[in-house]
């Protein structure tokens, strides 16, 4: 059992120090969303999600359904009507949901990302980034 002790304090101490060298600190948030993404499979998908935490560079989304990897994901702020898009990092079962991590990317990147995508087609390219609504973004 100490050695699970250890573990689970090393563990810790690692998460620490991961969070104090982000790019930009993270503010919690409660905000609903409404999300989209593509995933490594092709598979669009719309629904309501709700926001943990966000940054400059990122996001964090909570969702009921989890996700396949790799994914862009779209979101957009319902109350300010912000859409950013990125790629998500990681899919966390926390509890009864599951919570995305996303990196925000410039349009560039998620051009080449859709380039790179196993399942990338022209028609989920220009069909993806209007699903949540607004104004499209410039991919």
């Amino acid at each position: 059992m100490a050695s699970l002790r250890s573990l689970q304090s090393a563990i810790s101490k690692f998460r620490h120090l991961v969070s104090e060298c982000r790019r930009a600190t993270r503010r919690p948030s409660d905000e609903p969303l409404k999300i989209s993404w593509c995933d490594a499979g092709g598979r669009v998908t719309e629904g309501n999600g709700r926001c943990v935490d966000i940054s400059d560079h990122g996001a964090r989304v909570a969702y009921f359904e989890p996700i396949r990897l790799p994914a862009i994901m779209q979101v957009r702020f319902e109350r300010i009507g912000v859409v950013q898009a990125g790629r998500v990092v990681h899919c966390t079962r926390k509890g009864d949901h599951y919570e995305y991590g996303i990196a925000f990317c410039a349009p560039e990147e998620l051009r080449r990302l859709f380039k790179t995508s196993p399942a990338s087609s022209k028609t989920r390219l220009e069909k993806f980034p209007r699903l949540v609504g607004g104004a499209p973004l410039d991919l």
